[in-house]
């Protein structure tokens, strides 16, 4: 009540106000906007005549990579290697060509294969950045002087770091192989295939323990390269010979990236039998793979074993294929793998969950599986012929032909259930099978014989009569089953343990540097791998 009876002293006071007083501030403002206008004028002219701010940051980025790959190799100390290789997928994703050019042609060493690299990334045009054009710069003054700050200390140490990254091979490899990456992003093909080619002879010149990291990468990109260019067959012998010489040089990491590459070799022309005399002759120590190298090998020996009608070795390799790609990522990969474990796993008998079929577009498989468990064969050939080309594109028709029998075995064991008598030529009517008695006869004998279903065949009377079910508690399935669920725990604990393990040397050796640089290391081992290979 006291506010409401409160007199209004300021609207009194700005109503006696001269107006002559009003014009003046109104002229001093108007000149104020004048001058700020000029001077946001002459900082936008002088802002466009510099490089952008957040190009200059992630340049500067690019240069902090490679400073830890000189001091790695310094070193001798490769965690700071895997650490520069962690971080790809960023660099891959933020920087821009044209910066990446600048780093090129400031740190290769002068020849022609560095201006014909050079000539390719004037091709490759930079990305728009949307976020920065929309964004307000509310930090301009404050960014416009960093790259001054820059600048001053960068004139006076180029000349420096050009010298000494010079006879660093390292850095050389990791550089172009940035290049091979930009260059397979941007479609050209057959420029990636070449600059790859050169990048792999020129690894096979330097015989130092510090390059291994990088030529694991190497060699999946130009194997990438030249599978996109429909060349893969040609590399086979270096790939051969790459990896004679990391089993001689005991390099785990670049022999289980190698193997994987040439199995990939072998599956793309449909070569299974080279593919499994391959794995048979080569033996590998999962444990010391990275995971997303352990979950590629595990998907091609479990493809490699459908085709080969061993489906228990199959299903298992390819559940662990799934369980072991990284989660969050490599979409692709795990609906590949899924594709494959659903036709595996319907040819076995089994029925995959319905949460399957939620993880992307599997609805070929789901109607296929749909058709497999109700045991009809006139949906089966409706599915098969409505997605032929699906089951062509994913390599899995082969597998679903097999499925004929699966189906015509799943409609006899439903008829088993329902029927105490029926004549053969009622079964062949409903599993709509255009054969005649003595054929249906010989697919339930054959059924009989399998353990699918428990009848007689009455060759007079032309029906099968079936037995009295029995409960399958009663038999060995159970067990069986819970065998299968305890193998899977034990496979999963045993891996965890694993995973755990570590060198002990490998924070034995201390790190000279700052405190930052000495607890960098240590964050290495907590860093989830960046796999962007699959």
């Amino acid at each position: 009540l006291s506010s409401c009876s409160r007199p209004n002293h300021s609207a009194a006071h700005t109503a006696h106000v001269p107006i002559a007083m009003t014009l003046d501030k109104k002229e001093n403002t108007d000149v104020e906007m004048a001058d700020a206008s000029a001077l946001t004028d002459e900082n936008k002219k002088k802002d466009a005549q510099k490089t952008p701010v957040k190009d200059v940051f992630k340049l500067a980025d690019l240069e902090h990579q490679l400073g830890r790959i000189e001091k790695g190799v310094a070193e001798t100390d490769l965690r700071y290697l895997w650490f520069v290789l962690r971080k790809n997928y960023t660099i891959r994703r933020e920087l821009k060509p044209s910066l990446l050019a600048q780093c090129l042609e400031k740190r290769l060493p002068e020849s022609e294969f560095r201006a014909t690299l050079l000539g390719w990334f004037s091709q490759i045009p930079d990305p728009v950045d949307v976020e920065a054009a929309d964004s307000p710069d509310v930090a301009a003054p404050a960014a416009a002087d960093a790259p001054v700050e820059m600048e001053q200390g960068a004139d006076e140490s180029a000349e420096s770091e050009s010298v000494k990254s010079a006879d660093i091979p390292e850095v050389h490899v990791y550089l172009q192989l940035l290049a091979v990456i930009f260059l397979v992003d941007s479609k050209l093909y057959a420029e990636a295939c070449e600059c790859s080619t050169h990048l792999v002879k020129s690894l096979s010149q330097w015989k130092r323990r510090t390059i291994s990291p990088f030529a694991a990468r190497v060699y999946f990109y130009y194997s990438r390269a030249h599978e996109l260019v429909g060349a893969l067959e040609s590399i086979r012998p270096n790939l051969l010979a790459a990896l004679q010489t990391a089993t001689l040089r005991c390099e785990e990491g670049l022999r289980g990236t190698l193997m994987t590459l040439l199995l990939r070799n072998y599956l793309h022309y449909d070569l299974y039998d080279e593919a499994h005399r391959f794995v048979e002759n080569t033996d590998i120590d999962h444990s010391k793979l990275p995971s997303s190298q352990d979950a590629r090998f595990l998907y091609y020996t479990g493809r490699i074993a459908a085709t080969q009608l061993r489906y228990d070795e199959a299903s298992r390799n390819l559940s662990q294929a799934i369980r072991k790609a990284p989660q969050g990522r490599a979409h692709g990969f795990r609906l590949q793998v899924i594709k494959w474990a659903t036709v595996v796993e319907l040819l076995m008998g089994e029925t995959p969950e319905r949460s399957t079929f939620r993880s992307g577009p599997l609805e070929a498989y789901f109607k296929l599986a749909k058709s497999v468990r109700i045991g009809d064969v006139a949906a089966f050939e409706q599915v098969k012929a409505q997605y032929r080309e699906s089951f062509r594109v994913d390599r899995t028709f082969m597998l679903v032909n097999r499925l004929h029998q699966t189906v015509i075995k799943t409609g006899l064991r439903n008829i088993n259930r329902s029927y105490s008598r029926i004549s053969l030529a009622e079964i062949a009517q409903k599993l709509s099978l255009d054969e005649n008695a003595v054929s249906v006869a010989f697919i339930v004998a054959k059924a009989i014989r399998d353990g699918v279903i428990d009848g007689v065949i009455d060759h007079e009377g032309q029906y099968l009569q079936s037995k009295e079910l029995v409960d399958v508690y009663q038999t060995t399935a159970p067990q069986k089953t819970f065998d299968a669920k305890v193998r899977i725990c034990l496979e999963i604990h045993n891996d965890a343990v694993k995973a755990m393990r570590f060198s002990d040397d490998l924070l034995s050796q201390p790190v000279v540097g700052s405190d930052s640089d000495a607890e960098e290391p240590i964050s290495i081992l907590d860093e989830d791998d960046d796999e962007d290979d699959l």
